[in-house]
Order: C-alpha cells, then structure tokens, then sequence
C-alpha cells in the first residue's frame, strides 16, 4: 500500500477553518458549512474535516513504513488499524 498510488477523488488540501465553522480549500471555496448545530461543535467538527487530508496521507506514510520494517509481525494490530482507517476514508 503506498501512497504514490493512490488516486485523489476528494477535493485536494490544504482545507482550513474558516468563520463560523466553515472547511474551506486552498482557493478559498467552502467545502462544508452547516448552522444546524451549536457554534462550539460545528468548529470542532470543522478542525477534524480540515486535517482529515493530512491524516490520511499520515496513516498511508505510517502504513507503509510499518510494513516494510515489521520483521516480527508485532504491530499487525497497528497496521489493521491503519489499513482500516485509510480503506474508510477511501470509501472502500
């Protein structure tokens, strides 16, 4: 699994917060906004949207380093996790 070969279907990152709660991308173009929900959460929510790009290409940098320095099998849990994460946020 490396992540040369993944294809991006998302809107590409940088995404940041903008007011009120708002993801906005690299040209300024609000990707999620909702006023359905307190102002505290919808911010919150905001926060891990934004870094979900970044987390993403984390879990597949991790996945790969894991997987080709795991001699002894000791972080299978580890790398299910990962592999999980990443099949979720991949849609798979």
């Amino acid at each position: 699994m490396t992540n040369k070969t993944k294809t991006q279907t998302h809107t590409p990152g940088p995404w940041s917060v903008f007011a009120m709660g708002a993801v906005v991308n690299a040209e300024g173009v609000a990707i999620l906004i909702s006023d359905k929900i307190p102002i505290d959460e919808r911010k919150a929510n905001a926060r891990l949207i934004a870094a979900s790009v970044d987390l993403l290409e984390a879990a597949r940098v991790a996945y790969d380093r894991l997987e080709k320095t795991d001699y002894d099998g000791n972080n299978g849990e580890e790398m299910a996790m990962l592999r999980f994460a990443i099949a979720k946020a991949e849609g798979k």
